[in-house]
């Protein structure tokens, strides 16, 4: 199971190498992108050198900040969960949206998810794609084979508090483990561990055609025209 060390770096130095080289095979020469929740530019700085346009999007100046040091970035602080980061000249405007990092799985409600998969139709061409990372095969096969049936990792540096009815869950580390506490507090970071079934049926909510694995947990669907 993918979990979080670094919320600007989520994925070890293999795993992201893997996933731009799945990404450079997927644009186009030049491709226009737009990176929603697109940190201090772990993507964006690999897609400009590419020779993409890239449109960055973070809601935390910190990591905006960073953005804007780079070359063919235009970085925005927003929120993607709103429309303050659409802008006019944006519509119909994008060859493809990137959501990684497993930032689509902090999306953990359904509402939420679909409303930020309508708003990024808008701004993605007919023909383009959205792009997210999710690790729900990895994860569900974890779980098959018996692995955090305790809820505590073996060396207790972190906690999977699931959600009752929903496949929603709490993810604690280092202090945040809590061997007494089993249910979901307002404090804690909660995201949805997606199924591909759960992805189509939001994909048909929004407009996007069904999603395909491209392999890296890498997951694409498709703006129809």
């Amino acid at each position: 199971m993918i979990v979080w060390d670094d919320d600007w770096q989520p994925l070890d130095g293999k795993a992201h190498e893997e996933q731009v080289r799945v990404l450079r095979g997927l644009l186009a020469p030049g491709a226009r992108v737009v990176d929603l929740g697109a940190g201090n530019g772990r993507i964006a700085r690999e897609l400009t050198r590419s020779g993409h346009a890239v449109v960055a999007i973070d809601n935390d100046e910190r990591a905006v900040d960073q953005l804007r040091e780079i070359d063919g970035v235009d970085a925005r602080c927003a929120d993607m969960l709103t429309d303050e980061w659409v802008r006019d000249g944006d519509l119909d405007a994008f060859d493809a949206a990137l959501i990684l990092g497993h930032t689509f799985m902090t999306v953990h409600d359904v509402e939420q998810a679909v409303g930020l998969m309508r708003r990024v139709h808008r701004v993605v061409r007919p023909g383009g794609v959205l792009v997210i990372d999710v690790d729900c095969m990895e994860t569900w096969r974890d779980i098959a084979e018996g692995n955090w049936q305790e809820g505590i990792s073996e060396d207790g540096a972190w906690q999977l508090v699931w959600g009752e009815g929903d496949n929603v869950v709490a993810v604690r580390r280092g202090d945040e483990v809590d061997p007494e506490s089993w249910s979901i507090r307002e404090r804690d970071r909660v995201v949805r561990v997606w199924t591909m079934g759960g992805l189509r049926l939001a994909a048909i909510a929004s407009g996007w055609e069904k999603p395909e694995s491209i392999g890296s947990g890498v997951i694409t669907m498709r703006r129809s025209g």
